[in-house]
């Protein structure tokens, strides 16, 4: 909501953040994280919040424990980055990246806490099992997406259904319409396995350049 906000007052300045280049990087200062850095890193199958520690330890944040940090007011001045700064982005990186191939390889569903988020998708997903207009190769796909939601495989499948859902409340559309919308976004998403997996990538559009993490931003800290 504060983010929709600051949009809606500084639709200029809104416009303006966000098109700043790739690997923006700033320094701050705050004596209660000093030697730390906070990373956004993002690829076409994920995206990662990460806090590098001066200790060396690299933990996964939530959207909102990240926003918390990385807020700031606008007469806040920007100061030098310390001297770890790229050695934690790489440390970021390689997490990035072993959490990828975790992702590959792992075959069974991860338990782990639901918000109600992913089950307003995965309820809104449901729907579509029952109609009569839906392939067997569809509810196939259906059944992946909600098992990537299950596994919180990609933070923008729930979010893209759950934003179709609440258009559909405010203009209705009829349930074959609905359901060709959600498999569009569906498709956006490497939800199918093995051989079958690759050929959705390329379906999709994805290349290896599209798969190989991206920096958005980084803040280091210092006194």
């Amino acid at each position: 909501m504060e983010l929709r906000k600051f949009r809606h007052d500084n639709p200029a300045r809104f416009r303006e953040i966000r098109n700043l280049p790739l690997r923006a990087r700033c320094g701050r200062r705050d004596k209660t994280r000093s030697a730390t850095t906070v990373t956004f890193i993002r690829n076409k199958r994920r995206d990662a919040f990460h806090h590098l520690s001066a200790a060396g330890e690299v933990i996964e944040l939530s959207f909102v424990e990240a926003a918390r940090i990385f807020q700031a007011n606008a007469q806040e001045k920007a100061c030098p980055l310390h001297e770890k700064h790229h050695e934690q982005v790489t440390q970021a990186l390689e997490k990035f990246r072993a959490d990828l191939q975790a992702d590959a390889a792992r075959g069974d569903v991860v338990d782990h806490q639901i918000g109600p988020n992913e089950q307003k998708a995965l309820r809104f997903l449901s729907l579509f099992h029952a109609l009569p207009m839906t392939s067997d190769d569809e509810r196939q796909r259906i059944k992946a997406a909600q098992d990537a939601i299950r596994r919180a495989r990609f933070a923008k499948l729930h979010r893209e259904l759950n934003k179709l859902e609440k258009a559909q409340k405010t203009a209705p559309v009829q349930p074959a319409i609905l359901l060709e919308k959600a498999l569009q976004i569906l498709v956006g998403f490497p939800l199918m396995t093995s051989d079958e997996g690759k050929i959705e990538e390329s379906r999709s559009g994805y290349s290896s350049v599209d798969l190989h993490p991206a920096i958005i931003l980084s803040e280091s800290f210092t006194e």
